[in-house]
């Protein structure tokens, strides 16, 4: 979660306070390692699979998806 927490740091938020969105297991780890919200992109790198598995806050199928968490 190195990274992850870095990035927080530089933008001066509270990990907490980050989404991390991911299309990919080791995300949603690194995400949560981060102690951040996790969004699993089921349009990326895992395919057709559907990352119901990966234990992420918030599972999107489309990218636009992500306006409605900012409503």
């Amino acid at each position: 979660p190195a990274p992850l927490l870095e990035a927080a740091r530089r933008l001066q938020l509270a990990p907490e306070d980050c989404w991390y969105v991911g299309d990919d297991l080791r995300d949603i780890q690194a995400g949560r390692a981060a102690s951040m919200p996790t969004i699993a992109a089921a349009w990326g790198y895992c395919g057709h699979s559907e990352p119901t598995g990966w234990d992420a806050d918030v599972l999107l199928h489309a990218p636009l998806q992500i306006l409605t968490l900012l409503s």
